[in-house]
Parts: structure tokens; C-alpha cells; sequence
């Protein structure tokens, strides 16, 4: 009854985990719609924050372009007064005189020069000229141009007008709209009866240049007189926009005070000219590089619209194919009966869940069959548990043992007994430790060093000879795998030497660098017999060697540790110096120190979690 009620309250947690997910997408759901709902009003909003500000600065440009034309128009009013008042040559020109009279060429030449030097100050003149009235003459850029021998209708229309407007004396300047067979221009001019300097501005100059003031906008100029008369551009290529505004100016122009503040809204901005007239900038909406961020801004709410239609769709699928089915499968778990889920072929309409369904209830027959075995187990653990604390036991009862007698053996004073004693306990507290761990070189060579002098009492002193030589200090403190000095010296004692022919051990152990990592390379070699080919066989082919009714282990567990330990990195080589004398035995391991025997462990603890 008990193990019932815990079963349904395990079950209880899936209901509970889909119930949550539930709101989570209704919550995720209306977040996600109120957030793309807000991007769209804030794309709404800043297409029209972006049509007023690219207005804006529309204006505020064109604006500051008419305010450097007013600029350059009172600064040539003020050069027109000072230049008749002072200049030399105007002052020198004689009152009446023909194309034939040699007087006035140092004027002319001077005059011409002049003339060029203003044109390049003020580019918006057409050109600048000097009048003379007593001869009827024009002192122009590039000569000088009489009544009756002007080629040019402008320059006779000019003439003819001052002719008649230069009956008296003018202290200021005066800009006059004047209309020929070539267009409109402005005649700015300044004098007396007798001479007049002035200039020539093509009204068709200031509307290409107030059209050219925004390359990345398409605007409309119109020029509009004192009078009331509209004139257009008529550059090629612009009459059709010419007239696409003109009701609108010609309205602006019939009712200011009425159109004054629709101006703005229509894009239709004013601008006086000095005191000849308006201009009126049309500008075309959508036009330049706004109309790119425009249609753009147009595709971003259209695709966020889409978007939004398509993720309303995509919930309710989600919802119908999903949330629904998981909660009829957390119903069946939560109204579980054992022995009737395990037998039920119901399907789920959803293919997943069915699959679950059905790995879910051969994971139930599983557990139903593991009982028994996870019982056994524990009582197997249980044994294994209480074998390894009757093996720890073993060592410190050896090595009590040894102590007992120890202490016998001095309190008789058997000094031999006393040393044996001590080594052997020496001996079998380093044997004991973990042999899955490593040892500094210098360690193991003491141990190896304690079993050489074990083995002599054993063996006498003239038995074998053993020796260890260290390339460099420094390799002392190396770690190595525990044990595999004392095995390969062992090998060479207990197989290699005789009583007839002492054998000499040497130990030799130095630093390699193979493909830039350093290797410790340990050569173990003796004078004996040497090593049998069946022997070499067998630890090449990694099979048993049995020799003498007895299996030898020492090398081969060499050989499989030091895999282990360090996969391809490591090997060991069994040779013969000569036929049927002497034995040798090499190892290459990885060059380890304590710092990289640390960082292994952590790199390794850092990929296991």
C-alpha cells in the first residue's frame, strides 16, 4: 500500500511540470505577440518621425542656401556702390565715344579684367558689366557691345532699359526683373546719368542651383516676381515636373495669407530673394534616399505582420498537437494501474508520445524484473564489502608481525635479524601503497635500492652487481608508475643471474624530446643469458609466458600499465645485446612532473562534469 501511494505521488510530478508548461506558453505566447505588436507601432511611429525629419532638414538646407544667395546679393549691393564711387577707369571713361576712338582701349582692357575678376567671386552672375551713357555702350567680360551693333538680344534689352531708367543719380543699387527671347534674368545696377555698373543674374542659374542643392531629394523650384508672375525651370528633362505644382503655387501665390501655414504641411516651402521676388521649393515626397528606408520600413512591418499571423497559427498547432496530447498522457500515468497499463494498447495521436508510451512500459517490465537481481546485488556488495576489510587487514598483520620480531631480535641482539626486519617493513609499507598512483623517480630508486640490498642477503654480495645512473638531477623528480624500476630489476636477478656467472644490473635513465614533447626514457640491461625468443614472442603478442610449470607476470603487467596509463604515448622494448648474452629492456614514458600530473587531473575532472 505503501509503495502505491509513493508511485502515484512520483507520477504526480509530470502533471505538475505540464501544467507549467501550459502557462509558460501562454505567457511566452502573448510576450512574444506584445512584443512584435510594439515593434510595429514603433515602425509606424518613426516612418512619419523620418518623413518630418528628412523635411525638415530639407528645408533647413534649402533654407541656408538662400541665406548665402541674400548673403552674396548684399554683399555685391555693397561692391556695385563702391567700385562706381572709386574705381579709376569707370571715373576716366569719356562721356561720348565710338568703336573707332583709341582712348578708351587701356579702360576697356582694364574694364574687361575687372569684370572677369568679379564673375569668379560671385558665381550666381551671368556676368558683370559697366554702362556708358553718353555713348550708348556696354563694357562687358569678353569687350565692349554698342546699341547699334548688339548681336545679343539680352545685352540690347539691357541697354535699352538703362537707357531709359538712368536719368538720375542712384546712391543704392536696383534689381529689376527683366524678360528677353532667351528667358528671365535680373539686372542689378547702380550709377549716374552718365555711367552704371552692375550685374546679370539668369533667373534660370538660381532655379537649376536651388534644384541641385539636395542630390539625394528630387525638388521643384519656382521663381515668383513682385508682380505675381511664376516662372519655371526649363532645364531638359524637368517640364513635366514644372507643371505638376504649378496649380499649387499659383494658388500659394493668389491667397498668401490663406496658404501660409499649408505651405509646410504640403512640402511647399517659401524663401524671399533680395527684393526682386520669391522662390518656391516643391518637394517631391518619397523621394531620394528616404524612399529606400521607406519601402523598407514598409517590408519590416509587413513581414512582422506575417510573422505575427504565422506564430498565432504555429500556437494553436502547438497547442492541438502537443500540449493536448501530453496532458492525456500525464492523465494515463496519474491514473496508473500496473497491471493494466502494462497490457494497454491504446495509441496517443501524437507519434512521439506513443513511442514514450510504449519505452515507458518496457521500462516498467525491466524494473519488475531487476528487483530480484538489485537484491542480489546489494547482498554480493555486502560480501565484497566485507572480503576487502579482512584484505586491509592482512597488511598490518604482516607488518605487526614484522614488528614482533623486530623487537625480539634486538632485545637478543641479533643485529643481522634487526636490519632484515627493518627493510622488509620498509619494503612492504612502500608495496603496499596504491599501485594506480606515481612516484617520483627518487622514490623509487631508494625502494629499488632497499630491494637490491634484501636480495644480496639473500644471494651474497658477489651474486650480481647493480647500478643506477641518473642522466641529470632534475629527472629525479619525475613521476613514474609505482614499481616498474624494482619489477625490471627483479627480472634480471631472479631470471638472468646464476651461480656461476655473476650478472650486472645497470639502471639508466635520461631526458628525450620526440615531436617536441619530452619523453623519459629508462633502459634496464644485464649481463646474463638474455631473454628466450618465446619470451620476446609472447610479450610482443601480449600472450602468457610460462616457462618452468609457472606463468610470469612482471613485464607483461608492465607493459598493460603503462598502457593504461598513458595509451600510445608509452612503450617498452625487449631485446638481446647479443645472442644468449644479456637482456635489455627499454620504456619511453611522457616526462611528468607534480604541476602536470595537477593539471591532468583537473582537465580531466573539468570534462567529466
Amino acid at each position: 500500500m505503501d509503495r502505491k501511494i509513493q508511485k502515484r505521488k512520483w507520477f504526480h510530478l509530470p502533471e505538475f511540470c505540464q501544467q507549467s508548461m501550459k502557462k509558460l506558453t501562454i505567457f511566452l505566447a502573448v510576450l512574444l505577440l506584445s512584443f512584435f505588436i510594439l515593434m510595429t507601432a514603433i515602425l509606424l511611429a518613426s516612418l512619419e518621425m523620418n518623413r518630418s525629419l528628412t523635411n525638415q532638414y530639407i528645408a533647413e538646407t534649402a533654407e541656408l542656401y538662400v541665406s548665402q544667395i541674400n548673403m552674396d546679393i548684399t554683399q555685391l549691393n555693397s561692391e556695385l556702390v563702391y567700385r562706381i564711387k572709386t574705381d579709376s577707369a569707370i571715373e576716366s571713361l569719356p562721356e561720348k565715344f565710338t568703336s573707332s576712338d583709341s582712348i578708351i582701349y587701356p579702360n576697356l582692357r582694364y574694364l574687361m579684367e575687372s569684370n572677369r575678376y568679379m564673375h569668379l567671386r560671385y558665381r550666381e552672375a551671368s556676368g558683370f558689366f559697366v554702362y556708358s551713357a553718353g555713348a550708348q555702350a556696354l563694357f562687358k567680360e569678353d569687350g565692349i557691345v554698342f546699341a547699334d551693333s548688339a548681336v545679343s538680344k539680352d545685352d540690347l534689352k539691357i541697354i535699352q532699359f538703362l537707357s531709359e531708367n538712368v536719368s538720375k543719380h542712384r546712391e543704392s543699387t536696383q534689381w529689376t526683373l527683366l524678360k528677353s527671347d532667351g528667358g528671365y534674368f535680373i539686372v542689378s545696377w547702380c550709377g549716374n546719368s552718365k555711367k552704371v555698373n552692375g550685374c546679370v543674374i539668369q533667373v534660370e542659374t538660381i532655379l537649376n542651383a536651388l534644384a541641385d542643392t539636395q542630390t539625394g531629394y528630387k525638388i521643384v523650384p519656382y521663381f515668383v516676381s513682385e508682380e505675381g508672375e511664376i516662372i519655371k525651370q526649363r532645364r531638359e528633362g524637368t517640364e513635366e515636373d514644372a507643371d505638376r505644382y504649378l496649380g499649387e503655387v499659383q494658388n500659394a501665390v493668389r491667397h498668401p495669407e490663406e496658404n501660409k501655414n499649408k505651405l509646410k504641411i504640403n512640402n511647399i516651402y517659401s524663401y524671399e530673394i533680395g527684393t526682386v521676388g520669391r522662390v518656391f521649393l516643391c518637394i517631391e515626397p518619397n523621394s531620394g534616399f528616404f524612399r529606400p528606408v521607406l519601402i523598407l520600413q514598409v517590408i519590416t512591418i509587413i513581414i512582422i505582420l506575417a510573422f505575427i499571423i504565422l506564430f498565432a497559427f504555429a500556437s494553436f498547432i502547438y497547442y492541438r498537437r502537443i500540449i493536448l496530447p501530453l496532458d492525456n498522457f500525464v492523465r494515463e500515468i496519474d491514473n496508473l494501474d500496473e497491471d493494466t497499463y502494462l497490457n494497454d494498447t491504446g495509441s496517443n495521436n501524437l507519434l512521439e508520445l506513443r513511442e514514450v508510451s510504449s519505452r515507458f512500459k518496457e521500462l516498467l517490465r525491466k524494473m519488475q524484473s531487476l528487483k530480484i537481481a538489485l537484491y542480489e546485488k546489494e547482498l554480493a556488495e555486502q560480501k565484497s564489502e566485507l572480503e576487502i576489510a579482512l584484505e586491509q587487514t592482512r597488511p598490518h598483520f604482516l607488518l605487526n608481525c614484522l614488528s614482533i620480531i623486530h623487537g625480539m631480535a634486538d632485545s637478543h641482539g641479533e643485529e643481522d635479524i634487526v636490519d632484515m626486519t627493518s627493510m622488509m617493513s620498509e619494503y612492504l609499507r612502500y608495496s603496499f601503497q596504491d599501485t594506480r598512483s606515481k612516484r617520483t623517480v627518487a622514490d623509487e630508486l631508494r625502494h629499488v635500492e632497499l630491494y637490491v640490498r634484501i636480495q644480496k642477503i639473500r644471494y651474497g654480495t658477489e651474486a650480481f652487481h647493480y647500478e643506477a645512473i641518473v642522466d641529470n638531477e632534475p629527472i629525479r623528480e619525475y613521476y613514474i608508475p609505482q614499481m616498474i624500476l624494482q619489477i625490471l630489476v627483479e627480472n634480471s636477478i631472479v631470471h638472468q643471474g646464476t651461480l656461476d656467472h655473476p650478472v650486472d644490473i645497470t639502471l639508466y635513465l635520461t631526458e628525450e624530446e620526440l615531436n617536441g614533447e619530452k619523453y623519459l626514457y629508462i633502459c634496464e640491461s644485464d649481463t646474463g643469458q638474455g631473454f628466450r625468443e618465446d619470451i620476446l614472442k609472447a610479450i610482443k603478442k601480449d600472450t602468457p609466458i610460462v616457462y618452468n610449470g609457472r606463468r610470469h607476470v612482471g613485464l607483461q603487467n608492465i607493459q598493460r600499465r603503462l598502457k593504461l596509463m598513458y595509451g600510445d604515448r608509452a612503450s617498452m622494448t625487449l631485446s638481446n645485446m647479443e645472442q644468449t648474452y644479456g637482456a635489455v629492456i627499454e620504456i619511453r614514458i611522457p616526462a611528468e612532473t607534480l604541476s602536470d600530473i595537477e593539471k591532468h587531473s583537473s582537465d580531466a575532472g573539468q570534462t567529466m562534469f
